[in-house]
């Protein structure tokens, strides 16, 4: 099982900055300590909130690669 560490605590120098975090509880730790950031659901990468629900959850290099594998004329075989 990967661990996380939350590097918004740890920026911040919070007293949970060296707590370690399955997905799951950071991805909720996040959403509820840092309400302004989100994980990408593609990289998990940190993006912002705005972003987030711009893109649906992904961000913006997901949605690029995800377009790029859905164009026709580069892939006329399809996926």
């Amino acid at each position: 099982m990967r661990c996380y560490i939350c590097v918004l605590c740890e920026y911040k120098e919070s007293q949970e900055w060296e707590k370690l975090y399955t997905y799951e509880e950071l991805d909720s730790h996040i959403m509820t300590t840092h309400p302004q950031w989100r994980l990408c659901k593609g990289c998990r990468e940190l993006i912002t909130k705005l972003d987030y629900d711009e893109e649906k959850g992904w961000c913006g290099l997901c949605v690029y690669v995800c377009l790029d594998c859905m164009d026709t004329e580069k892939y006329p075989e399809g996926i």
